[in-house]
């Protein structure tokens, strides 16, 4: 065939060439055949490979820690998560969230009801969006099936009508019987609308109930008779005994089941309208008082021998003051006085006047306090040491040191307060030893100028299991240590704290930072 490159082709040469183009062609479509076929194996391979690779990783997912937990540790971690379930126009709630991971994440969502139960609503973040609202909120309540529903509804910042929102609110009211914690930020006019009066009657679950506000304004233009009749939908709630709110002059004419309350906080008030309210509830055991104080004078005093926990939460001196003035608490066991997260007033820079007023209520009340919590108020070591020598049956001893202005210097544990905790068990036993049944102490300081020797040294003269004699102080059982700032140095003075553990002493050393 190649020499006809080079000479003429006659009509038999084309014969010939004729016949090897057609073999040629046959060849080419049976090599393109066979290529198309090994490519359709190699792409056959490649997506079977892949395949492989996605099942290998699917599967390898298989060996991950995840997957040891059993769906019971799976169901507490969720509902950590879904304390809230806060809604949002552009953010999937947690239980939602979680249910959309995958499908053991999915059947774990949905056989756990509870996961469901609890809904927070802000209602201005719903403007025009009211239709998803209520489709999200019917979901929810169809998951939560019977599980207690815990509500959250903030109508604070919504302005307008209820109108848009009838649909979400009905089907809420539709479960009442569910509700069992109901914290409820609520303007007048909502309150009295129609859609809550259902609800009356028809809570036999409710423990918690939280008012931001009292919605019964000075002056209105229906009688007083009238908002009682559209304000008592929680007149019948069998269960009701936590109840927390904002107290005003016309508290006393909101119906309320008050008997029942066993735990009763008040808040942003001034101490007359508080004071006054408290005698309504004669079966208070946990009083908390948040920011109550100031204002005009209350005259009368208060006597109830039901209370036995007493917490005060501070902005000023006579939030303090105001209830340690008339009250008489003889059951009292536990007393916390601690200073706001946002701080104090600047006014509020000594604790030398409260001394007489904590003097006198100890003397009237003729209370054993077991429990005390101290926690960022302006008291310095002496005064600490006056107070706690009235305690002498106290077990548990918590004191948080304060910052402020920069100061990061500890004001109540110095080394005056750790030398007096201190056990002599050399000493005469006529003296009386100080906090005798002390078995809990929690010590949040600075790291500042901290004597740590005589820190340790307190601790292990009250760490008595090794003692062969009766001291009269009891042995501590757990000692919670957490550093404000970083200090390498204390790091390696207290780490001979941990030689107490291996003789059964629960001891926790911990630092974190100190912010103003």
């Amino acid at each position: 065939m190649k020499r006809l490159f080079r000479n003429t082709v006659s009509p038999g040469d084309r014969l010939v060439i004729t016949q090897y183009l057609w073999d040629a062609e046959r060849d080419l479509k049976e090599c393109q055949a066979e290529i198309n076929r090994l490519k359709m194996a190699i792409i056959t391979l490649e997506s079977r490979r892949e395949g492989l690779k996605k099942s290998m990783e699917r599967y390898r997912s298989l060996l991950s820690p995840i997957h040891k937990m059993p769906p019971e540790i799976l169901l507490n971690i969720f509902t950590f998560a879904c304390e809230q379930n806060e809604m949002y126009p552009s953010r999937i709630p947690p239980a939602a969230s979680i249910s959309m991971v995958c499908g053991r994440w999915r059947d774990v969502a949905f056989a756990a009801p509870s996961l469901w139960s609890a809904i927070s609503i802000e209602f201005s973040y719903w403007k025009s969006n009211e239709t998803k609202l209520a489709r999200m909120t019917r979901t929810f309540l169809e998951r939560s099936k019977n599980s207690p529903l815990k509500l959250e509804l903030d109508f604070s910042h919504a302005i307008g009508s209820v109108e848009p929102v009838l649909d979400t609110l009905n089907a809420l009211v539709q479960h009442s019987n569910r509700w069992f914690d109901l914290e409820l930020r609520v303007l007048t006019s909502i309150i009295r609308h129609p859609v809550f009066t259902p609800i009356r009657g028809c809570l036999p679950l409710l423990k918690w109930l939280y008012f931001n506000e009292v919605p019964i304004p000075e002056s209105t233009p229906e009688t007083v008779d009238d908002w009682i009749d559209k304000l008592n939908i929680f007149e019948f709630a069998p269960s009701l005994s936590h109840l927390a709110f904002k107290p005003d002059f016309h508290v006393v004419d909101f119906v309320l089941p008050l008997e029942q309350v066993k735990a009763l906080k008040l808040h942003d008030s001034y101490a007359i309208n508080s004071l006054e309210f408290l005698p309504l509830c004669p079966n208070v055991q946990r009083l908390e008082l948040f920011r109550v104080g100031g204002g005009d004078s209350y005259m009368g005093p208060i006597v109830t021998c039901n209370i036995k926990d007493l917490v005060i939460e501070a902005e000023a001196q006579d939030d303090v003051a105001c209830i340690l003035r008339h009250s008489t608490f003889p059951q009292l066991a536990s007393m916390s006085i601690s200073g706001l997260k946002s701080g104090l007033s600047e006014d509020w820079t000594r604790w030398d006047e409260l001394e007489a007023p904590l003097e006198t209520f100890f003397r009237r009340s003729s209370c054993t306090i077991t429990t005390l919590q101290l926690q960022c108020i302006p008291m310095v070591d002496e005064q600490a040491i006056a107070l706690l020598n009235r305690m002498p049956s106290l077990e548990s001893l918590h004191i948080h040191e304060m910052t402020r202005d920069c100061d990061f210097s500890n004001k109540i544990v110095t080394s005056l307060f750790l030398q007096t905790l201190l056990v002599d068990h050399a000493g005469s036993l006529e003296t009386s030893p100080f906090l005798p049944r002390l078995a809990h102490l929690t010590l949040i300081v600075h790291c500042f100028q901290l004597d740590t020797m005589a820190l340790l040294k307190a601790i292990t003269s009250r760490w008595l299991t090794v003692r062969g004699f009766d001291t009269g102080v009891s042995s501590l059982k757990s000692v919670s240590i957490r550093l404000l700032g970083e200090s390498s140095d204390l790091r390696s003075d207290l780490l001979a704290l941990d030689g107490f553990k291996d003789d059964g002493l629960r001891v926790s050393v911990s630092f974190s930072p100190c912010t103003t």
